[in-house]
């Protein structure tokens, strides 16, 4: 019975968020269809190069995740670990958003991981990440903005950090105690999750600045983007945040940036992350079928 009540949270999420997405876009078609964006003659060769960039920044992530192993089992992991990440990573588009997860484990098992210092890989990866994208988008709209964005960020001010940085210590204690897990002997890993919302910040001021002819801070489109990613990233149900990321870029961009332009951007930015995704996909799926046969 929960298990259904679960299912069905997931996908009313799944569904609602859709839902607001095509409100949206066809309440601003109009503008959306006017976009200079569409206009340029060499968009089908920058989205390309966009998406190399994506999968260079995604790669930092994966290769965190094999650290997180090396220092989970005190051993050194192969580097042919980090093409399992990015080859399991595509699963997550499948209904569910967990099958990512399930992919990882199936193959990392095969070579000799235990099943334990896998799931809690997972456990810490997720902490990490949503950590960094905290970290990032919280101080650079705190000393850069004041968290005077718009009206969706003006519950956030001092106070609310301080108890959100307590509430991570008070979960992080737990965890050392009662879990075996000390996330101090993960703070360099951070610094690979950092480059992945960097990243993701570039290509959102490129597809702002020069393919949308807006002008935009870096810094600022970082920050909200990094929130988005983290709020789809933790969304249940929601394949690879599908929906959830790019409606709640569209919110909380309101007042910063037009109806019309958060829908193009984001869009743009979960098609380059497609494409990103499946290059990945492919040379990993070479890689790892090259170390089969060497095993052999």
């Amino acid at each position: 019975m929960a298990n259904q009540k679960m299912q069905f949270l997931k996908f009313t999420i799944f569904i609602f968020s859709i839902t607001f997405l095509v409100y949206v876009m066809s309440h601003s078609y109009s503008n959306i269809k006017s976009s200079i964006i569409f206009q340029r003659k060499q968009i089908f060769v920058e989205t390309a190069l966009l998406s190399f960039v994506y999968a260079f920044s995604l790669f930092w992530v994966a290769f965190g995740w094999k650290r997180i192993l090396e220092v989970l089992s005190h051993i050194e992991i192969p580097s042919y670990f980090i093409w399992i990440w990015l080859k399991s990573n595509v699963y997550k588009y499948l209904p569910g958003n967990v099958f990512n997860y399930v992919s990882r484990q199936i193959i990392a098992r095969k070579v000799g991981v235990s099943h334990k210092i896998l799931m809690q890989s997972n456990l810490i990866e997720t902490l990490l990440l949503g950590i960094v994208s905290l970290l990032l988008s919280g101080i650079i709209l705190m000393m850069f903005y004041g968290f005077l964005v718009n009206k969706y960020f003006q519950f956030l001010n001092i106070y609310y950090v301080g108890f959100e940085l307590l509430v991570a210590f008070v979960v992080l204690l737990y965890l050392s105690k009662y879990k075996n897990i000390n996330i101090t002997r993960y703070w360099s890993i951070m610094a690979f999750y950092f480059l992945f919302f960097l990243g993701i910040g570039v290509i959102a001021w490129y597809i702002l600045n020069f393919q949308m002819g807006l002008k935009f801070s870096f810094l600022l489109i970082t920050a909200i983007y990094s929130f988005a990613w983290l709020v789809g990233f933790v969304t249940p149900g929601a394949p690879g945040g599908l929906g959830v990321r790019e409606s709640v870029f569209v919110v909380l961009s309101n007042g910063v940036l037009g109806e019309a332009d958060a829908v193009v951007l984001s869009l743009m930015l979960r098609f380059v992350s497609i494409l990103g995704e499946i290059l990945l996909y492919f040379i990993a799926q070479y890689m790892l079928r090259n170390f089969e046969e060497l095993k052999k």
